[in-house]
């Protein structure tokens, strides 16, 4: 029976969160130096690059990338559960983010959201194949990979 490994999907969930925050810091970072470079740091310029679709799909782009990470985590640190773990993972952080969208409705463009919500919990469970297929294995079994 497939088991839920605590602390492999709290290392997943806050490696989730922590490269999430890290991806908004650099964003914002970015944000200012763009604003500095082009008229001034005033709140109608950071409105408008804060705006852009461009920075806003970057910003998806690398929290989904984070979420794949937790995955990984989680199911390296579950083995040979991975899959379960990753998959909770995904589910965790699905929830934080509508949490987070319910909460904060203008903090992101609807699109964003949607999009969003589709690619986390594949993200997740990507991230546990990536994990799985790297120890040599291809399913929850434990066969072995046949790479000849």
């Amino acid at each position: 029976m497939k088991r839920i490994e605590i602390k492999a999907v709290i290392s997943g969930l806050a490696t989730d969160i922590v490269g999430s925050t890290i991806i908004g810091v650099v964003i914002g970072v970015l944000v200012v130096f763009i604003a500095k470079n082009n008229g001034g740091v005033t709140p109608e310029n950071l409105k408008a690059i804060q705006s852009n679709v461009f920075l806003k799909f970057v910003g998806l782009l690398g929290t989904t990338f984070s979420t794949a990470l937790g995955g990984y985590v989680a199911a390296k640190l579950s083995k040979p559960n991975g899959a379960i773990n990753a998959l909770t993972v995904g589910l965790l952080s699905l929830t934080l983010g509508i949490a987070l969208a319910l909460l904060a409705p203008n903090l992101s463009p609807n699109w964003k959201v949607i999009l969003g919500i589709i690619v986390t919990v594949p993200a997740a469970i990507i991230g546990g194949i990536v994990a799985f297929r790297s120890d040599g294995l291809t399913h929850s079994s434990g066969t072995p990979n046949s790479t000849s």
